[in-house]
């Protein structure tokens, strides 16, 4: 489920961009795990 993750923080990751980089990567990783 990595792509459907990754294409999921696709929109959330440009709105915020520099707000919260961690928070995305960390949900990615519990999504990909």
């Amino acid at each position: 489920m990595r792509t459907g993750a990754y294409a999921w923080l696709q929109p959330k990751r440009q709105k915020c961009n520099f707000s919260q980089p961690q928070e995305g990567h960390e949900i990615a990783l519990a999504d990909s795990t």
